[in-house]
C-alpha cells in the first residue's frame, strides 16, 4: 500500500535529496535558471518555512549553492502536489525574489515551482514563476525509501479527487 503524504513530508524527501545529489540541485538551477545551469558549486544547503522579504508569507524551501563560504545561487521553491495556490501566492514569491535580489543576498535569484507534471501543465500560475520542475524529473534521484512518498503525490495529483483550492494541501490523501 502507498504511503499518505503531505506537502511538508515531501518538503522533507525535497530537501534530502537536494542536499544530497548534486544532480538534483543542478536540475531545480537548470529549471529556475536556465542560463546558468553550469554555475559552479561545490554544495547546497536547503531552509524550508523562510519567510518573504517584502510581503508577507513563506517560501516553503529555499535552495542555497555555495562555492566554498560564498553564496552563489539562491532558488525560493514553492512545492505543490496539488492544492490551488492561496490569494497572491506566486507574486509573493517575485516580490521575494526582486528583494533578495536588491538586498544583494545573492547573485542570482530566481523561483521555481516544483509539482507533480499534470499539476504544472494544468497551471497557468506556473508562468509566474522563473521555472517549474516536475516531480518525474527528480524521481529517479530520490533516496529509494523516499521514492514511494514521491511516486503517491504524483499519483494524487492525477486522481479526480484533488484538493481544490480551498483546501491546505497538507491534508492526508
Amino acid at each position: 500500500m502507498n504511503p499518505k503524504v503531505t506537502e511538508r513530508h515531501l518538503d522533507t524527501v525535497i530537501v534530502n535529496t537536494l542536499e544530497a545529489n548534486e544532480l538534483a540541485a543542478r536540475a531545480v538551477l537548470a529549471a529556475a535558471l536556465p542560463a546558468h545551469a553550469k554555475l559552479d558549486f561545490d554544495r547546497a544547503t536547503v531552509r524550508q518555512q523562510v519567510r518573504h522579504r517584502n510581503t508577507h508569507g513563506t517560501a516553503d524551501l529555499v535552495l542555497q549553492l555555495w562555492c566554498g563560504t560564498t553564496l552563489q545561487a539562491l532558488v525560493l521553491i514553492e512545492n505543490k502536489i496539488d492544492a490551488g495556490f492561496a490569494p497572491d501566492q506566486p507574486q509573493r514569491y517575485r516580490i521575494s525574489r526582486d528583494a533578495h535580489i536588491a538586498d544583494g543576498a545573492a547573485p542570482l535569484v530566481a523561483t521555481l515551482l516544483i509539482s507533480p507534471s499534470i499539476y504544472i501543465g494544468g497551471s497557468h500560475l506556473k508562468d509566474d514563476f522563473d521555472g517549474a520542475l516536475p516531480y518525474e524529473a527528480i524521481l529517479p534521484l530520490v533516496h529509494e525509501d523516499d521514492r514511494a512518498a514521491v511516486e503517491t503525490a504524483i499519483e494524487r495529483a492525477s486522481s479526480p479527487l484533488r484538493a481544490s483550492p480551498g483546501r491546505s494541501g497538507d491534508e492526508l490523501l
